[in-house]
């Protein structure tokens, strides 16, 4: 075991005794805060891995563990509990809003025709991919080591800050909970066009204090409080705007003002089909009014999740709003954030209770791409984004020196056909370039190629693949878009599969066949595939035997995620309580080895081939 030193050596050393109620330090990513005070008992929340507390049935400890210390040279480390393997003794609330709740990261169509899809993903939660609360090992609530089961969810769609208090009294109704993660504020900034943000930070600032005092008074004396900042919303404006990137409309701009001149002529054609008879879609009248129609159902999701009347945070994302109105939005942004940082401050080590209070995901803002925001509304994190806030969020606790767990790393593989070339990679290098089969081998002629921001596989016997490294993932996902042309019978069809032995054997995952046309609408695919990952994974798309020369498919934004646990273990962070300086430990690293099998249909909606 080593240990790696931070800030380096001779940097100053302040000697800072250790806070009321023997909390280390409150630390805000890194900077010390708050006064101090000197006392011995030490209590920290709940932790991954740590070993568990009992309670007797009045809440308060029935008993403790000796504190464990660990030297290294000249420096003796205190480690505030145990971190025996185990898990955490008690539950965890979650207090939030759509963020929380993952509203609108199923973000794909599959199959279903686009009111269908409209109708199932509008307003609707998909809690498993939850940053806070997901059922996926990189969310907060896993990494700090709760299961399922222990998890106490109240999150909800348009939650403000005045809806805060509520959520904690729903919260703190069960006696378990002892841990609170809370993530709310970005409504208060996503207001109404129009709107002026005067004297609403003192309203804030009221539900806060209410919020914190309830929750410091109801949760035990070890309890812990995890709290996240609002991100930089006025990003999305820069990012999206003009890009395509929706089910629906044209661009993200179309989508958040609901601009039916702006539709998508595949959505208008599949919303005349479900809301008419087809002999009357060729007419402009009925194309207009399904269009209006579509366009009132995406509203009316809107309406019942946020509460507004208008596409999500016109202050910020309108056309009709101006610059002031996204400065003023982001002044708000920042001076939100700056008060949440201080009550955290003045409330962590009230009754016991420590509060911890991270901004990354504000102050990493740049770091925000399109793959991130939802294809549904262009507005809230994708399943991708969901993971990004989670890593975001978990490394500014990390940071303070507060959290101890397990540190995570995930690697992002992306082709979005933007140049004529099979060697592209807009992230993370590939292991190789696009092989074809049966083909000229190029990206420019031939049946597959790149004719235009996108992948094309037409005529029979056509295939190709591309190797992704994937040795250590504990989890690994594909994504894509696509849409058939001119497939007129159900033996057209081009299948997407993977091979985890480097081309020996192929698992199909899905197959894209007639009769069907997508009329340029591009509909969504996601698979996870950690059974079949490993240093020798390779995805293909294969042209069916039966397959014409006029009948294609195209293929666009092929993402590849790889979660991997990078084996360095509780205590992932030390804080030596000397002055916040910070020690790494790095242990010595084994290499996981994912399991054997393939996986017979898509997990992801259990479709089979």
């Amino acid at each position: 075991m080593t240990l790696k030193q931070w800030p380096p050596a001779g940097a100053p050393v302040v000697r800072t005794g250790i806070r009321e109620y023997g909390r280390p330090e409150s630390f805000v990513d890194g900077d010390a805060v708050g006064p101090m005070t000197a006392t011995h008992d030490h209590r920290p929340g709940p932790i991954p891995g740590a070993a568990p507390i009992h309670r007797a049935r009045n809440g308060k400890r029935a008993g403790r563990r000796p504190v464990p210390s660990l030297c290294a040279t000249a420096l003796c480390l205190v480690m505030p509990q145990a971190f025996a393997q185990g898990a955490p003794a008690g539950k965890i609330g979650i207090i939030g809003d759509s963020m929380s709740s993952a509203t609108h990261a199923e973000d794909l169509c599959g199959r279903r025709d686009i009111v269908e899809c409209v109708e199932d993903l509008g307003g609707g939660h998909d809690r498993a991919w939850s940053h806070s609360a997901g059922q996926e090992s990189w969310s907060i609530a896993s990494l700090l080591g709760f299961t399922p089961d222990r998890v106490v969810d109240v999150s909800d769609d348009g939650e403000e800050w005045k809806d805060a208090l509520e959520q904690a009294m729903r919260v703190t109704s069960d006696p378990e909970v002892d841990t609170v993660f809370i993530g709310l504020g970005a409504n208060d900034v996503c207001q109404p066009r129009g709107h002026d943000f005067t004297g609403n930070l003192d309203v804030a600032e009221a539900h806060i204090d209410d919020t914190l005092l309830h929750l410091t008074d109801s949760l035990s004396r070890d309890g812990t409080i995890y709290w996240t900042g609002v991100p930089n919303v006025t990003r999305l404006a820069e990012l999206m705007a003009g890009r395509d990137h929706n089910i629906v409309f044209e661009s993200c701009q179309a989508t958040w003002d609901l601009d039916t001149n702006k539709m998508k002529d595949g959505a208008a054609k599949d919303a005349c089909d479900h809301f008419f008879d087809n002999d009357v879609c060729g007419t402009l009248d009925s194309s207009e009014e399904a269009k209006d129609l579509l366009v009132d159902l995406l509203l009316g999701q809107w309406l019942e999740s946020e509460g507004v009347e208008e596409g999500p945070c016109g202050k910020v994302l309108s056309s009709r709003s101006t610059d002031q109105d996204r400065e003023d939005a982001l002044a708000y942004v920042v001076a939100l954030n700056e008060l949440m940082a201080r009550k955290a401050r003045q409330y962590s080590g009230r009754n016991g209770v420590r509060v911890l209070f991270t901004d990354r995901t504000f102050r990493e803002s740049d770091r925000i791409e399109p793959r991130h925001i939802s294809r549904f509304d262009c507005y809230h994190p994708s399943r991708v984004g969901q993971m990004f806030l989670a890593g975001e969020i978990w490394t500014g606790f990390m940071l303070q020196g507060n959290v101890f767990g397990t540190e995570q790393d995930t690697t992002v593989y992306l082709d979005e056909f933007n140049a004529r070339d099979y060697c592209n990679e807009e992230q993370t290098p590939w292991e190789g370039c696009w092989t074809e089969v049966n083909d000229d081998g190029t990206p420019t002629g031939g049946d597959i190629q790149i004719p235009s921001r996108a992948l094309r596989v037409r005529d029979n016997d056509r295939e190709i693949w591309r190797a992704i490294p994937l040795a250590g993932a504990d989890k690994a996902w594909v994504s894509f878009n696509w849409r058939r042309n001119n497939l007129d019978r159900a033996a057209d069809y081009v299948a997407f599969e993977v091979s985890p032995d480097g081309g020996a054997n192929w698992v199909e995952l899905d197959r894209f066949q007639g009769d069907a046309d997508d009329f340029g609408l591009h509909r969504g695919g996601f698979y996870e595939i950690t059974d079949l990952a490993g240093p020798d994974t390779r995805i293909r798309f294969r042209a069916a035997s039966g397959l014409g020369g006029q009948d294609e498919v195209f293929f666009d934004n092929v993402t590849v995620q790889a979660w991997r646990d990078t084996g360095i273990r509780v205590p992932a962070v030390l804080n030596d309580l000397t002055g916040g300086r910070i020690w790494r430990v790095i242990p010595a690293r084994s290499p996981v080895t994912p399991p054997a099998g393939a996986i017979p249909s898509n997990p992801m909606t259990g479709e089979r081939p």
